[in-house]
Order: C-alpha cells, then structure tokens, then sequence
C-alpha cells in the first residue's frame, strides 16, 4: 500500500464514521427533528454515484468508503421517510396555499 492510498483509506474511514453517531442516535431516539428529507436524499444520490465512479474507475478506496458511508446513511434516510407525516406535508402545503391567497389579496 502506498503512502497515497493509505491517505485515500483515512480519509474515507474518518468521514464515514463521522455517520455513524448520526445513525446511531436516530435509532436509538426514533427521532429526525431536525434531519432533512431532500438534503439526505440528494446525498444519498451523491454517495451513490461517487460509489459508481470508484468502483468503474478501479479507486477502491473512493468505492469502499462510499459503499460504507451509503448503508449508513441510507438507514438514517429510511428512518428520517418513516417519520414523515403526510398529514404534515399536506398541512405544509395548505399553509403556502393561504400566504399565497393573503399575498393575492
């Protein structure tokens, strides 16, 4: 192993165990407050296809790091989807519904 792919194999074990306390405390509590829908979902993609672009390149350690940071932050994305509401969504829409009829009017 190289100097550089032993930097690339840190740096990619460091950020994806950054998720793992994220993960853990979304477990435990069965909270999301605070957690983002579309911001974990636009992740989610982009972890996605950094992990497509290590595996077709051959960059195992972009792929590893990406493969591990995905399952752990598609749990956190799962959990944060079974706490959205519909009826809270609907109600979100409901209220831009009426700022926009009192901006109308």
């Amino acid at each position: 192993m190289t100097s550089i792919e032993l930097i690339g194999y840190t740096a990619a074990s460091l950020t994806t165990l950054a998720f793992v306390p994220q993960a853990i405390a979304c477990l435990r509590s069965g909270s999301t407050d605070g957690l983002s829908l579309s911001t974990y979902s636009m992740f989610c993609t982009g972890v996605a296809l950094w992990l497509g672009y290590g595996l077709f390149s051959g960059s195992w350690p972009v792929a590893i790091s990406n493969a591990a940071t995905l399952s752990i932050a598609l749990v956190i994305l799962t959990q944060i989807i079974r706490n959205t509401r519909p009826v809270r969504l609907f109600t979100l829409r409901q209220q831009r519904a009426r700022r926009g009829r009192a901006l109308a009017a």
